[in-house]
């Protein structure tokens, strides 16, 4: 019969080495991707096209405006740009309509950066005005719009505004 004492001779080099046994440097810790590279690696240009259609009040010359407005951004080395084209339809009260279509080529600021723990970016689009491009004399020939900042989160495959809550927008990947 074995001994408690040559049993717990045996069994104390066992219980010193531990699991994995290696005396080595420790395993390093998992690297977490950066905001910008989980948004960049599923794609470096994102879509969004919004469908806007409202009613217009007397005095104006227009009853119903409705449009698109889609919006290419563009991310590379940090910084990003942005295409917008708006496509408006005006329907004249006193009978018509006109087309025009206004397009955009600008620099946008960002910030990436998480959000719950999801990776997000903060879009900063420039003031805007351009020279409406119609297809008959514009009721409003030029098109103005105020910077406009909105947060987006990466939800599955899509830029998701979170921030204003009312900003409908959601960015696709672009395909080619």
């Amino acid at each position: 019969m074995i001994s408690a004492r040559s049993l717990s001779c045996a069994l104390l080099p066992l219980l010193t080495l531990g699991c994995g046994g290696s005396n080595g440097a420790p395993p390093k810790a998992v690297e977490r991707e950066t905001a910008e590279a989980e948004v960049t690696r599923i794609s470096r240009a994102w879509t969004s096209t919004q469908v806007e259609r409202s009613l217009l009040s007397p005095p104006s010359p227009i009853s119903v405006r409705a449009g698109s407005r889609t919006s290419v951004l563009t991310f590379a080395d940090g910084r990003a740009h942005e295409d917008l084209v708006v496509s408006e339809q005006f329907d004249l009260r006193a009978g018509g309509t006109i087309r025009c279509e206004t397009r955009f080529q600008h620099a946008v600021r960002i910030r990436f950066g998480h959000k719950s723990g999801e990776p997000a970016v903060e879009v900063v689009r420039p003031p805007l005005s351009g020279t409406r491009n119609c297809d008959a004399p514009p009721p409003e020939p030029t098109l103005v719009e105020p910077e406009r900042r909105a947060l987006f989160v990466l939800g599955s495959d899509q830029l998701v505004a979170v921030e204003p809550a009312l900003d409908e927008r959601i960015y696709r990947p672009k395909s080619d």
